[in-house]
């Protein structure tokens, strides 16, 4: 059975009179397991569905291979950046110690996908880049986040370093078409499966987020957290099909409206909001 979430308030009251974090002590909170294995279903769905779907099978098998993708990674992006603060990075007051902590964890993961290319992808060069090896920075990042979050007024600080890490990409798209062709061995480490520009953009938007949930004061308030944040989610997700029908796009509800940068996706516009 999985352990039931246990909570401690700390009540000494900070400088500045700011909320005093919520502690978390190590125990498993179940939605969380429950959301990563539903991303490890979709994942397991879209590394096998090329093999047990032939083309003939038109849109059912673009959707189910593509809309898994486009699921399945970004959860685990998001609870990247979503999941540090309740890790209890906040008690480990000295950010030397901390950063190395988050440091190797993100080393782990970067060398595990690059066995991943091994031995699952021996066609394809040892170095190219895949989810694995972004949610390994993105871990390393996250942990620099959360040090700037310890002071106040840093939130809309990470949300806007993300907004910019991400308009700069949209910018910066027709060159990087140019440049990846150009530079075929270091556009496979740099912008690959999932590559960390832009989406260590959603990690640091979960780190916000996680953030806001820990500060909560008690379980009520962090109930009507996630009530908001289903809520929030749930226009977000409603708005990509309003949309598409309001302005008529061609080829609706595809990825063909996206950045393809070297045949790898990235959202833009309202599949950006569809992801959110």
């Amino acid at each position: 059975m999985a352990e039931r979430e246990t909570v401690t308030m700390d009540t000494a009251e900070p400088a500045g009179g700011s909320p005093p974090p919520v502690r978390i002590r190590r125990s498993r909170l179940v939605f969380l397991d429950a959301l990563r294995g539903f991303a490890l279903i979709f994942m397991v769905l879209n590394h096998t569905g090329r093999w047990w779907q032939d083309r003939i099978m038109g849109w059912p098998r673009y959707y189910s291979v593509y809309v898994t993708m486009a699921i399945a990674a970004p959860i685990f992006l998001f609870l990247v950046g979503f999941c540090l603060p309740l890790s209890g990075s906040r008690e480990e007051r000295r950010p030397l110690p901390m950063l190395w902590k988050y440091a190797k964890r993100g080393v782990r993961l970067i060398l595990a996908g690059l066995l991943l290319n091994v031995l699952v992808f021996p066609e394809d060069p040892i170095y190219s880049n895949g989810v694995l090896q972004t949610i390994g920075l993105g871990i390393v990042v996250a942990a620099a986040g959360g040090l700037l979050l310890r002071r106040p007024g840093m939130r809309a600080v990470i949300v806007a370093i993300a907004a910019i890490f991400y308009v700069a990409f949209a910018w910066s798209f027709e060159g990087l078409t140019g440049w990846v062709v150009a530079h075929e061995t270091a556009s496979r480490v740099l912008f690959f499966e999932f590559p960390p520009w832009p989406w260590i953009s959603l990690v640091l938007v979960g780190l916000v987020l996680g953030d806001v949930w820990v500060r909560e004061r008690d379980a009520a308030d962090r109930a009507r957290y996630m009530w908001r944040m289903l809520g929030a989610g749930v226009l977000c997700f409603a708005w990509l099909f309003t949309y598409d029908w309001y302005a008529a796009t061609p080829n609706r509800w595809t990825f063909k409206r996206d950045y393809i940068l070297n045949n790898h996706w990235t959202p833009r516009g309202a599949s950006v909001v569809w992801i959110l």
